[in-house]
């Protein structure tokens, strides 16, 4: 009798153990980014400014904000002095603005999502690391590319989608700590007429 009960307990047991299995393999992985992750900013574009961002009478650094100066003015200068310098980012995820300002100083972008929709249309030139791959020879080649102390952005479909979050998590794991996610994703980048490309990896 003994014996018996000892091995429905262990069946039972063993079943539920396949089907918590079988619920992680089906359930996209959502973990969640260090929050003390430091923000480094990345150095601003070389291009020299034009003399209409200063027209104002006080200088304004990269980031928007006014710079210290010697003969500091009473009133604070207008914020279109320079309105298209998105804001610094301030943790992990970036607005579509603060992305395509990344962009522009040509800060590496990660598509997180599948090669089919890679090959379908992806932000210009964003290299494929589909995190479900992140162990194969074609994401190692990859990563040998990236450094570990300079910013990247990654990207993926959008909305729900969290492989770009899984992304982050794995290269943070791996050293990299720069890691910042536009999480309108792919959809939003096209849809405000963005750079984008279809085929190969650049």
């Amino acid at each position: 009798m003994l014996k018996t009960t000892l091995l429905r307990v262990a069946i039972i047991v063993a079943c539920a153990a396949g089907l918590g299995l079988a619920d992680q393999w089906r359930r996209p992985v959502k973990l969640a980014l260090d929050p003390n992750t430091p923000v480094v900013p990345v150095a601003p574009p070389s291009t020299t400014p034009s003399n209409s961002q200063n027209t104002s009478g006080s200088n304004t650094s990269a980031t928007g904000n006014p710079a210290t100066t010697s003969n500091q003015n009473s009133t604070p200068p207008a914020n279109s002095a320079n309105p298209e310098t998105p804001p610094k980012p301030q943790g992990p995820n970036v607005t579509l603005a603060q992305a395509y300002d990344f962009w522009n100083q040509g800060v590496t972008f990660l598509d997180a999502r599948t090669k089919a929709e890679y090959l379908t249309g992806h932000i210009r030139g964003a290299k494929l690391l589909d995190p479900n791959e992140f162990t194969s020879d074609e994401s190692r080649a990859i990563i040998a590319t990236l450094h570990p102390s300079l910013p990247l952005v990654i990207y993926c479909g959008g909305g729900d989608c969290h492989a770009s979050e899984n992304l982050a998590i794995f290269l943070q794991q791996a050293g990299y700590q720069q890691l910042h996610i536009l999480h309108e994703g792919y959809p939003a980048w096209k849809n405000a007429g963005y750079d984008i490309t279809a085929g190969e990896q650049p």
